[in-house]
């Protein structure tokens, strides 16, 4: 059974447009690290791509959750580290183009390590990086939300982040 529905909408300038409707909005988390030095993310299997993608840490705020709550527990399923210190940079459609899905952004710093199980089937890499912006080995493939989670935060506050 999905989460998602999908309909059709009549748009301004005449016609119609399918829409997928998510029910739940996400949280996206770029990690730094103790010293302020590198860029935790994270490496997983993505099916919409059919390959592993390299992105900040992401997942749904479940029902009762704020935002910032699902921000933490999201850092201690997929890296196992709790933020104790969270910047929000924004909130931002994911892909308007086609979804109503909204992504929160945040910058988490001051980590301690306080790890939850992953979820069910889910197999994830940490990957670290000291690049800005990131510069992986050739061959690897960003998710979109790496990029906007970067300069997002960057434009919340460029003196956030002491990388080099």
């Amino acid at each position: 059974m999905s989460r998602y529905t999908t309909y059709m909408i009549d748009v301004p300038q005449g016609g119609q447009h399918e829409i997928v409707e998510c029910p739940r909005e996400v949280v996206v988390v770029l990690v730094c690290d103790e010293d302020r030095e590198q860029f935790i993310l994270v490496k997983q299997w993505r099916a919409g791509a059919g390959k592993e993608l390299v992105e900040p840490v992401a997942g749904y705020i479940e029902e009762g959750e704020t935002p910032e709550e699902a921000a933490i527990r999201e850092c201690r399923e997929e890296i196992g580290y709790e933020p104790k210190e969270l910047i929000y940079c924004g909130k931002f459609y994911k892909s308007p183009g086609w979804t109503n899905e909204i992504a929160h952004y945040f910058i988490g710093f001051d980590l301690e390590h306080n790890p939850l199980p992953q979820d069910e089937g889910e197999y994830i890499e940490v990957v670290r990086t000291d690049k800005f912006p990131i510069e992986l080995d050739e061959g690897t493939d960003l998710s979109m939300i790496a990029v906007a989670g970067m300069y997002a935060s960057l434009i919340r506050d460029p003196n956030a982040m002491s990388m080099r």
